[in-house]
């Protein structure tokens, strides 16, 4: 749900927080007291396009929303979208500046990181709906009709899974038919490259670590001439220096010194033990570097054997895997797709047998999504019917209506549009085609109202939803409203005291003028503000007592209704 509000230098507005709850948010303020503001922040905060008008040139206007969510569906779909929810929580943040020609620039932020206006849009579809006359009306998007439609039966979710199953298999076997269609026009083509490849694979026979052996055996061979100077020098030092006593007879010399008194002091017989070891080492090593350094000529044949291995496995490499597990697991689909091309009648053969299997449990289980679907359009179509009724519409007639067809889609066979007659005489047509805003805010009313248990968006906003009703339809609207909230959270703009009344949190918004600025504030109200509110919202500029007493009253009333609907959601 959407857990607080803040928005700063945007239009009248210096610096409002709304710390929002679960159930009905109401806000209330005289016309232009800044209601639509607030709902342009939110908007703003969404992703729409700003207008210069309500920006502060010094770049300070900004609008944070912060989200916490508990529904691990809609935590995976934004993980999805890469926006990651640490403890459930997703901080939306737009800031903007006006450039010295007066451009609008703005820097969007999704738990600090940077995103898109577009990808805050649709983070945002899965958080919030807003229905009014603004740009966020997902019940205007004929493509979301069918996402709406099959949220209200449990047995379309079930249908819709079994069938996308099949249709993903269903596509990839027409998919590999379809290749191997083209494939036959030019089988001899493809068949000399797959087997030149397949050679080539064989006969290079790249091992496990051959590169880096090779490499190191170049890299001795081209150094071999440095090698031999530098061992045959240690060599001369240990034992075959010509011009001056070698390490060994230095050894020797110091052995022999020793020799004569070590029986004078039982310290030194363990030193002289280790000289006489260390001549044993230097002889053996001077054996080593001997051994070594014969075997140190080099062979330009075998350094260009090894350029020609190292060239072998480069080209090998680069075109099919950078490690011999990724050559050998594309030398093995090689084999298989030969196999599948020398014999591409029979394969075509088995793959149309398996497509027509598969086809077959397709349409079975596209049948079976188009009845469940119809079966829950037709009541779905009937409880809004019945509910436009209570809001004003003299005939409504709410039908959604289903347009089979024989391509199969991932979703199923079925388009999916709501249609409405509103009027005595009128036709039915797309919902889209409603011109009205208060009647398309009523219709989703009614529609959220039917599907409120299933809907999965977590916080809903209501604008102007009152144009143009009062008395028994402004009660009807706010009871409709209060039975959405005991499933989603809901924020409602409203001028209607009958609304107004069924608040679970209300605010206040006015103008106040301070030393000569005219400003928007935003005011949270107890229950005795509320009903001091109500009075006003009941007689406009003058409040009395009598007035007062009557918003009381209304007040009871409504927590009554209130409680008596919570009871029927949880019975």
């Amino acid at each position: 749900m959407l857990l607080s509000l803040r928005m700063q230098n945007i239009a009248l507005i210096d610096d409002a927080r709304l710390d929002l709850e679960h159930g009905l948010n109401i806000l209330t303020g005289e016309t232009g007291a800044g209601k639509s503001i607030l709902m342009d922040g939110i908007n703003l905060a969404l992703g729409s396009r700003a207008q210069k008008e309500i920006l502060r040139p010094d770049g300070s206007s900004r609008v944070d929303l912060l989200f916490v969510e508990e529904d691990q569906k809609i935590l995976d779909r934004l993980a999805e979208l890469g926006i990651q929810a640490d403890q459930g929580e997703i901080l939306m943040t737009r800031q903007f500046s006006l450039s010295p020609a007066q451009q609008i620039r703005s820097l969007c932020r999704i738990n600090g990181q940077m995103v898109t206006a577009a990808q805050m849009k649709e983070a945002a579809r899965l958080l919030i709906d807003i229905h009014g006359q603004h740009e966020h009306q997902s019940l205007l998007d004929v493509r979301r009709h069918r996402e709406i439609l099959d949220r209200f039966d449990e047995r379309i979710l079930k249908a819709q899974q079994a069938y996308s199953v099949l249709f993903e298999s269903y596509t990839a076997l027409g998919k590999e038919l379809a290749a191997y269609e083209k494939d036959e026009q030019d089988k001899e083509r493809l068949l000399s490259l797959m087997q030149y490849e397949r050679d080539e694979i064989e006969q290079a026979a790249v091992q496990e670590g051959e590169e880096e052996e090779l490499k190191s055996r170049r890299r001795r061979l081209y150094n071999s001439e440095r090698m031999r100077e530098s061992v045959s020098e240690a060599v001369m030092l240990l034992n075959e220096n010509m011009s001056g006593p070698t390490a060994t007879d230095l050894l020797g010399q110091a052995v022999a010194a020793l020799q004569g008194i070590a029986s004078l002091d039982e310290q030194l017989t363990p030193i002289l033990d280790s000289l006489r070891e260390a001549g044993g080492i230097l002889d053996d090593l001077g054996y080593q570097l001997n051994e070594y350094l014969e075997r140190l000529d080099m062979d330009p044949a075998e350094l260009n054997e090894v350029e020609n291995r190292l060239d072998v496995i480069r080209r090998v490499t680069a075109k099919y895997g950078q490690t011999p597990e990724k050559i050998q697991a594309y030398y093995e689909d090689l084999l298989d797709r030969i196999d599948k091309l020398e014999h591409i009648q029979q394969t075509k053969e088995k793959l149309r047998a398996e497509k027509d299997a598969v086809e077959k449990k397709l349409k079975a289980a596209a049948e079976k999504l188009h009845t469940y679907r119809a079966e829950a359009a037709e009541e779905v179509g009937r409880e809004v019917t019945e509910i436009l009724r209570t809001l004003q519409f003299k005939d409504p007639h709410f039908v959604i209506e289903l347009k089979p067809s024989e391509t199969y889609r991932t979703y199923g066979t079925d388009e999916v549009e709501f249609r409405i007659r509103t009027n005595v005489g009128d036709s039915v047509k797309p919902l889209h085609m409603i011109a009205s805003g208060g009647e398309m805010s009523r219709i989703m009313l009614a529609i959220k109202t039917v599907l409120a248990r299933r809907d999965e968006i977590p916080t809903l906003i209501f604008d102007e939803i009152d144009t143009g009703i009062s008395g028994r339809t402004a009660q009807s609207v706010a009871e409709r409203m209060c039975q959405i909230a005991q499933y989603h959270q809901v924020l409602c703009v409203t001028h209607l005291p009958q609304i107004a009344a069924m608040a679970d949190q209300h605010f206040a918004i006015e103008k106040t003028v301070t030393d000569g600025h005219t400003h928007t504030k935003v005011t949270p109200l107890d229950r005795e503000g509320m009903i001091e509110e109500l009075a006003r919202l009941t007689s406009g500029v003058t409040v009395t007592d009598a007035v007062r007493s009557n918003a009381r009253e209304l007040k009871e009333q409504a927590e009554l209704r209130k409680r008596q609907i919570a009871e029927e959601a949880l019975g």
